[in-house]
């Protein structure tokens, strides 16, 4: 599920900065294993926590994912464009459509240090198991005599 989020993230940000990815070469990254050695301006996008818990019901569970997108700009000196890359990330992330459903991300914030903005945006998911049906008394056999 944890890929499938990040993968719906990344198609996300290439949908947004498609002009951008096309003039500069933007690269979008997940981070899975620690971050590789890539050429900026570059999208990091990783998953910093992930808590996955039973609700109420036997069927219904909980999902709720902390993301992390750091982006480095072409320029490393060049704040105004961190500040209005993350402006851009809060309103394009709010909602996202994963699986076909519209998610809300909450608690969006985002702040630049030393020239790299990093986002933060948690996501919760709901959603329902199904239940394995097991008829117990379909094989049900009635052996009669006399002993």
């Amino acid at each position: 599920m944890t890929l499938d989020l990040l993968t719906t993230i990344g198609c996300e940000l290439r949908k947004e900065f498609e002009s951008e990815i096309a003039e500069n070469g933007i690269s979008l990254v997940k981070v899975i294993d620690g971050e590789q050695d890539i050429k900026v301006p570059a999208f990091f996008i990783e998953e910093i926590t992930s808590r996955y818990e039973q609700v109420a019901t036997l069927n219904r569970k909980q999902s709720e994912s902390f993301i992390s997108i750091r982006y480095y700009p072409k320029d490393v000196e060049d704040k105004v464009t961190c500040y209005e890359v993350g402006e851009r990330l809060k309103f394009l992330l709010e909602m996202i459509d994963f699986k076909g459903c519209k998610i809300r991300g909450t608690s969006i914030y985002y702040e630049v240090k030393d020239c790299i903005l990093h986002f933060f945006i948690t996501y919760q998911l709901h959603f329902y198991v199904k239940e394995h049906e097991e008829v117990t008394m379909k094989n049900l056999e009635i052996e009669e005599g006399v002993k």
